[in-house]
């Protein structure tokens, strides 16, 4: 046998190169894994046992022969842990009164006779079980958990099989981890790629609008639809059962779906995956992953109205031979429509990488990057005041070719999986997100809603153009999951523990000069189909905003499954979230008319606020009384935030104005579901209550006032709002040939507001329901069809309005109720499609949308603007292009034993925690200080708190190793401070940020600066080789993800009261009696860049045993010429002066960029974990 030393010799001149780039993949190839009788992983669960044979198949490769009659309604007690796969299948087989009997590399089942051995842990004497052959086919596959997720283990591939055409086997939106819908206690739907596909579905959006109980409505924002299920918004999706994330931020609704398998919706509040926000239900997005073979497909697109596209989509298991598998996508799409000067652009580039790291663990590593690019953004269906649609042919566009937005969101993302005992699984996931949105708005004034009226008085209104605006906005989320089992008294607990966190800092900018600009007085229809775009008469307003936040979100999941013989499951969880929100406004704004009282007037606003819930629980069960029937019940407890809005109380002068607390809600819903191996049927009812929902006030908005943003509308509380309805849903293949996916929703909904009677909810139909049904006649090989249709009733609308003269003013509405009601009418749409297959690898469709061509709304808003009209009859043709390997063994890609190069015991992973300690920065800000001349330089001192890091590691020498490492710091600001002329530094905030008699902590300014780095380290060991206690030195670079964000008040700058700003124009000093501001100087914002790194480390580990050792680390790190933004008041502004208006310099500082030199000090203590055993 070789000297392992010189084994290592051997290899050191190739892996050098590759262990330079540790994270690109290795093209070392690598001797199969002889499987034979070694024990192996197994964490096959009780369930069908026809499934649990198919798992060991696809696990092992042993064929297994058998008919689908002598398993069907059988069970099996499942099979978790390390042993031979001979032992695991006699588990399987155990009380089922079967046995196998081998010949050569299959093994056949049959019904046992009285001379076969069955022990009584449920092994039975088999003889030898081989490794080869392919897979047996023909049986029902009961899904578990890992298929087509990297499944531990060493199994690659299988995420075709979590579908079988419509019938979608598993899902991840209740657990974030597959299990079989048959087993979820809560009604879920399924978009499989092979309906996403044929419905010719690209976006979002559009899968949304193709699922029962939706409701699209839009913001106001082209691209930003609000999104409600059986009557409440959904505000969160999730990717792969990860992070929460937001639906309001850019592009996410309008997110190319050519990256993704398939679309999962649960329907009702899910509090244990997302928590707070779920109350309409939650989304989950699967991405498409490596397959089993080298596989590649290119489609082309060409409809109606200048609609085309071209995606390609590229498959292998094995980069360059390694065993790193790798899948991406690429796509560019055009999307034009019925509407005049609309035209839409998206393009998509995603790939992910998947590497095993020896028995027991994987790797993920992905990016994603899209692009979508709007012009001519429509507006909607105009209304009249009380609520009737303007009837307009559907191709008028109100807005112009320059209104559109264009948004652009990038992603890098990884999880990593690992067996860390038996039966225990340990996951974490990050995702890393950029995303940016330069929108030209473009809307219709208030005063326009009263036009034409016949029976109402009439208001001339006018067009406005809106003011640009750029929201930037990361996002940060990481999630990790235990998972274990075990038994006692003989029931069967599988555990489960979650934390998740996430982070929004984001940023909405309009730059100076901006603004609202009249346009055309409208005084008939034709106004509104030719209006004068081409001049505007005057301009209205103009100014900048700075709007500044950060949220944060962290939820605990604690549960517990008990099953008693897989015909009894109980599940209990519970569920804590806390929630901060930090918010900075600075808003300036003048209007063009001198007259004006707001003339110039500034504005700025502060708000910090702080959820923490109490222990929320959630309940389930499941009862399978016989084979195939699956009875459920559940029951979640959760809380929904609404603290941006606000409510007024007290007496007229002196209203206190004040945040909504949470909306709190419970969710009742019992069912059943019918499964075979070939359809799904399940029914529900649900009932959901929910308490303290804000509604819009009747009177005015909010004033300005400390803590709550400018321009806020004020809301009131109800009681409480009851919601009830039930659901119906099949899906998979009727008889052979046929298939067919339907369902139907109906909801009803009231809240009882603060009056007597009670009132629908709003944006909730009554019933809903689609049916899309795909046969292959047979009479043609390749050739079929499919027919589909969509149904939703009538739409009950309220809302507010308040008319105006023609000269803006507004009109007191009669009794000064200014709200009204009314419906939208029902509709029904169909398609056509057809398929056929022209030659092998070359497929052709044609679908046809609307085949009737009905005008119908396929989102409905109270809004005078906000309700589109669905897509006119339009033909979409498709030919696509694939050619792919043959599968070798079972399908898949064994890949157990192996690692991206070198022996697995050669990786590992580094876990740690403990505090930073930040000496402070001596930043120097690009403005001047008061006097007009002073640099403003401050020391940002900061406190010491804890870190976090985390690696994965390869040991290239017995003395040199490589990391990539991410860690995570978070230093919170002490005093800020040190200028020599005033601002001399920043002061918290009093609770009324008004009085400067108010006490100012000037010592603990809130805010952070927040690290995340991703670095590459080289590592010297000294010591013997495997020795106990092994001194280290060493060096990293990378890339640093730093977050600055402060609010506070400039200290020495401010006065007694209100005053009058002076202002610097051409050497002369203006007190301008129409500028009035308040007396703090506010300051404050949230940046976030990146930026290179370097650190410099060292420490010593303990071996603790073969694979486990115990690390204490120090490290130095440093961001050379971090860069940050504060935002105050002190900006140029118009003023009056003795020759007139002027843009002037007020004598307050403008800060503007600081820049710095980040350092911290870090010790930790961790352990770092080796994915296979040392040879020495």
């Amino acid at each position: 046998m070789t000297d392992h030393k010189t084994s290592r010799r051997f290899y050191h001149s190739s892996r050098l190169a590759l262990a330079v780039a540790l994270a690109v993949p290795a093209a070392v190839a690598l001797p199969a894994a002889a499987y034979a009788q070694d024990a192996q992983s197994f964490s096959i669960p009780a369930g069908d046992l026809a499934g649990a044979l198919q798992t060991y198949s696809a696990r092992t490769g042993v064929q297994l022969v058998y008919s689908s009659e002598l398993v069907s309604g059988k069970r099996s007690a499942g099979v978790s842990g390390s042993m031979t796969p001979q032992q695991a299948l006699g588990q399987l087989l155990a009380g089922t009164g079967l046995s196998a009997r081998l010949s050569g590399n299959t093994a056949t089942l049959v019904q046992a006779s009285g001379d076969e051995v069955a022990a009584a842990d449920g092994e039975r004497i088999l003889g030898t079980v081989t490794v080869e052959g392919s897979q047996g086919g023909g049986a029902y596959q009961a899904p578990v958990r890992g298929d087509g997720i990297a499944q531990l283990g060493g199994i690659r591939g299988g995420q075709d099989e979590e579908a079988d055409g419509y019938r979608a086997k598993v899902a991840s939106v209740t657990m974030g981890a597959p299990i079989p819908i048959e087993d979820i206690p809560r009604s879920v739907t399924v978009q499989t790629q092979q309906q996403i596909e044929k419905q010719d579905i690209t976006d979002l959006t559009e899968a949304l609008s193709r699922m029962p109980g939706i409701t699209i409505q839009d913001a106001g924002t082209p691209g930003e639809p609000v999104i409600y299920s059986r009557g409440y918004r959904i505000e969160q999706y999730q990717v792969e059962g990860g992070p929460a994330r937001s639906l309001t931020l850019p592009g996410a609704l309008t997110q190319n779906l050519d990256g993704f398998e398939r679309v999962e919706l649960v329907r009702g509040p899910n509090a244990l995956t997302t928590g707070a926000g779920s109350v309409g239900g939650s989304i989950n997005l699967i991405r498409k992953r490596p397959g089993p073979v080298q596989a590649i497909s290119v489609k082309a697109d060409v409809g109606s109205y200048g609609r085309y596209a071209l995606v390609g989509d590229f498959s292998t298991p094995s980069i360059l031979g390694s065993p790193i598998a790798f899948r991406g996508v690429a796509s560019f799409r055009k999307e034009g429509n019925i509407l005049e000067d609309f035209n839409q652009r998206n393009y998509l580039i995603t790939g992910l990488f998947d590497a095993p790291l020896g028995d027991d663990a994987r790797l993920e590593l992905g990016f994603s990057h899209n692009r979508s690019k709007i012009d001519g953004a429509n507006i909607g269906v105009l209304r009249y005041f009380d609520g009737p649609v303007i009837e307009l042919p559907r191709s008028v566009n109100i807005a112009d070719k320059s209104v559109g937005r264009n948004d652009k969101y990038t992603e890098i993302f990884s999880k990593f999986y690992v067996d860390v005992a038996k039966d225990w699984d340990f996951e974490i996931g990050a995702f890393y997100s950029m995303s940016n949105n330069d929108t030209d708005s473009f809307n219709i004034e208030a005063y326009l809603l009263s036009v034409l009226r016949p029976d109402q008085v009439f208001y001339p209104g006018s067009i406005t153009k809106a003011s640009l605006y750029d929201v930037e906005s990361d996002q940060l989320g990481i999630d990790a999951k235990l998972t274990g089992r075990f038994n006692t008294f003989g029931l069967r607990h599988d555990v489960f523990a979650n934390v998740s966190y996430n982070e929004i800092p984001s940023q909405d900018i309009s730059p100076s000069g901006s603004g609202s600009y009249e346009r055309a007085i409208i005084t008939n229809l034709n106004d509104l189909l030719n209006p004068s775009y081409s001049s505007f008469t005057s301009q209205v307003s103009a100014g900048t905003i700075y709007d500044g936040s950060i949220r944060r979100s962290l939820g605990i999941v604690l549960g517990d499954t008990i099953g008693w013989r897989d015909l009894v499951a109980i599940t209990a969880l519970v569920r804590r979230d806390m929630l901060k929100n930090d918010f900075v406004r600075v808003y300036r704004t003048f209007t063009g008319r001198e007259t004006s009282p707001d003339y110039d007037r500034r504005v700025s606003n502060i708000k910090l606020s702080s959820i923490g819930s109490t222990w929320r629980p959630s309940f389930s069960a499941t009862l399978k009384p016989m084979k195939r029937v699956t009875l459920f019940a559940s029951y979640a407890d959760g809380f929904n935030r609404q603290d941006y809005y606000y409510q007024r109380s007290g007496e007229a002068p002196n209203y206190i104005y004040s945040s909504l607390p949470p909306i709190e809600y419970q969710n009742k819903e019992i069912g059943l579901k019918y499964a075979t191996g070939k359809i799904l049927f399940s029914a529900s009812l649900h009932r959901i209550k929910e308490r303290n929902r804000g509604v819009l006030a009747s009177y005015s908005g909010c004033p300005p006032y400390a803590g709550i943003p400018e321009g806020s509308r004020c809301s009131v509380m109800v009681p409480y709002s009851n919601g009830k309805g039930f659901d119906l849903e099949v899906s998979g293949e009727l008889f052979d040939g046929l298939s067919i996916n339907a369902n139907f929703n109906y909801s009803k909904a009231n809240i009882t507001p603060p009056r007597t009677e009670p009132v629908e909810i709003t944006n909730l139909p009554a019933s809903s329901g689609s049916v899309f049904v795909d046969w292959r006649p047979g009479f043609v090989d390749g050739l079929a069809f499919q027919l589909g249709g969509r149904y939703r009733s009538r739409i009950y609308q309220t809302g507010q309005r308040y008319p105006y003269d023609q000269n803006a003013n507004p009109i007191p509405c009669p009794g000064n109720d200014c709200r009204f009601e009314f419906g939208e009418k029902a509709y029904a749409v169909f398609d056509l499609g057809v398929d056929y297959k022209i030659a092998n690898g070359v497929d052709f469709r044609l679908f046809v949308e609307n085949l009737t061509d009905a005008k119908y709304l396929s989102t409905v808003s109270p809004g005078i603007t906000g309700s589109f009209y669905g897509r006119p009859r339009t033909f979409m043709a498709s030919v696509k292009w694939s050619d792919s390997g043959r599968a070798a063994a079972d399908g898949r890609s064994p890949t157990n034993g192996l690692a991206p190069f070198g022996d697995p015991s050669d990786w590992y992973a580094a876990f740690g925690a403990g505090y930073t300690v930040a000496p402070g920065m001596r930043a120097k800000a690009e403005g001047k200080a008061q006097d007009g001349t002073s640099p403003v330089v401050w020391d940002f001192h900061t406190k010491a708190n804890v870190a976090q890091i985390v690696a994965l590691g390869y040991r290239l020498t017995d003395n040199i190793r490589f990391e990539l490492e991410g860690a995570h710091r978070m230093s919170p600001f002490a005093r800020i401070g040190g200028n020599a002329v005033a601002p001399f530094g920043v002061c918290g905030i009093p609770a009324n940020a008004q009085l400067s008699q108010q006490p100012h902590d000037c010592d603990d300014v809130p805010g952070d600066i927040e690290n995340w780095s991703l670095m590459a380290n080289a590592i010297y060991d000294f010591g013997k080789p495997g020795g106990a206690f092994r001194p280290y030195i060493g060096g990293g670079l990378g890339l640093s993800r730093y977050s600055v964000g402060l609010q506070g008040k400039m200290d020495g700058i401010g006065g007694t009261g209100p005053w009058s700003i002076p202002t610097l124009y051409e050497g002369q000093i203006y007190h301008d009696p129409d500028f009035i501001r308040e007396i703090q100087e506010f300051v404050g914002g949230r940046s976030n860049s990146i930026s290179l790194a370097w650190q410099v480390m060292a420490g010593a580990s303990v071996k603790l045993n073969k694979r486990l050792e115990l690390d204490l680390g120090y490290r130095y790190f440093n961001v050379p010429g971090a860069k940050w933004t504060l935002h105050n008041l002190g900006e140029s502004t118009i003023v009056n002066t003795p020759m007139g208006p002027r843009n002037a310099s007020p004598l307050t500082p403008s800060l503007g960029n600081f820049k710095a030199n980040y350092a911290a000090h870090n010790f930790t203590v961790g352990m770092r974990w080796a994915f296979g055993a040392s040879k020495k």
